[in-house]
């Protein structure tokens, strides 16, 4: 998409919560699917698990600037997670 074109947000939307990317898969139309799961504590017999939270298609062809993006926000420096012990990161 063009730098451009602005951005909104006409509802909000959350954020979603993961501990990993479980899965990206292929599928047709150059589009690929990410699996995120958080790893959670089971209510029916109190085993870690990990549930399936979002799944997020985009077309293949954004993923190097996705990958940039990630780049950049991981380099914005330890600090970000100071209190942050307990969260996988």
């Amino acid at each position: 998409m063009a730098q451009s074109t602005p951005i909104t947000e006409p509802f909000a939307v959350l954020d979603i919560f993961a501990t990993e990317m479980a899965r990206a898969d292929r599928l047709p139309c150059g589009l690929i699917r990410f699996t995120l799961v958080a790893e959670q504590i089971s209510c029916h017999d109190g085993s870690i698990e990990r549930a399936v939270v979002a799944r997020i298609v985009m077309p293949a062809a954004v993923m190097p600037e996705a990958r940039r993006l990630s780049i950049e926000a991981e380099m914005q420096g330890p600090e970000l997670f100071a209190g942050c012990e307990g969260v996988a990161h």
